[in-house]
């Protein structure tokens, strides 16, 4: 452990609310959800309220376990059905939204080469490096197309026929010194905007693994997790 970046991790502290003042906070979700089901709604006809932050090890695993538990038969109102959230406005100043970049290890030449060919006439610039080498691969995109989804959508399939793979990096300096070794290509990601996000989620769906980091890798010390196991 890192000592000293743990020394300086602040801390954590937990409310009940309770009475008067938890009346009125159920009451102002409430308007929220109606208001924000009611919009989307009439924008596309979906009611999207929430957005959910996964991350690597939550909802997902929470998820995975309550699906094992209920082929052993629990009740609907198991404990393990339910996960702790930390509800926040996206639009947070506190909320920082940083890119996550994709390196490859595969035949660099070939993989650049089917790209362009690909996306012939593109015009979304994305950056890569490689060892010494550097350029601009041109994405290839229509209206609501979001940049990082097509882009993995290319990779995830070119992989399925080609030897190679595809890691996931936080930083462009760290990405930058690991596509310096030879048979690697870094590309850098766009970050997303978080006044297209829910757009982007009403017209292309759930999005792309790893689309996002929420701050720096280094501020990320440590995951909070309450869960009651019976």
């Amino acid at each position: 452990y890192d000592f000293e970046l743990m020394k300086n991790g602040g801390r954590i502290t937990g409310r009940l609310v309770s009475g008067e003042n938890k009346k009125k906070l159920d009451e102002a979700i409430e308007r929220y959800e109606a208001d924000t089901r009611k919009k989307n709604y009439e924008k596309c006809g979906k009611e999207i309220v929430y957005s959910i932050g996964d991350g690597n090890h939550s909802i997902a695993t929470a998820k995975a376990h309550y699906e094992k538990l209920k082929k052993q038969g629990i009740g609907a109102d198991h404990p393990a059905r339910y996960a702790m959230l930390e509800l926040v406005n996206l639009h947070d100043d506190s909320l920082v939204f940083e890119p996550i970049h994709r390196l490859i290890e595969t035949d660099v030449k070939q993989l650049l080469a089917d790209l362009e060919k690909e996306n012939a006439g593109g015009a979304y610039p994305l950056s890569w490096v490689s060892g010494n080498d550097s350029g601009t691969l041109y994405l290839k995109l229509n209206e609501d197309d979001m940049p990082l989804a097509v882009f993995q959508e290319q990779i995830d399939r070119w992989l399925e026929d080609h030897e190679g793979e595809i890691d996931y990096i936080h930083g462009e300096d760290t990405l930058q010194k690991l596509a310096e070794q030879e048979g690697a290509i870094g590309f850098f990601m766009p970050a997303i905007d978080k006044n297209s996000m829910f757009a982007d989620i009403l017209n292309n769906g759930v999005l792309p693994r790893k689309t996002f980091s929420m701050g720096h890798a280094n501020e990320k010390r440590y995951y909070i997790e309450s869960r009651k196991i019976l």
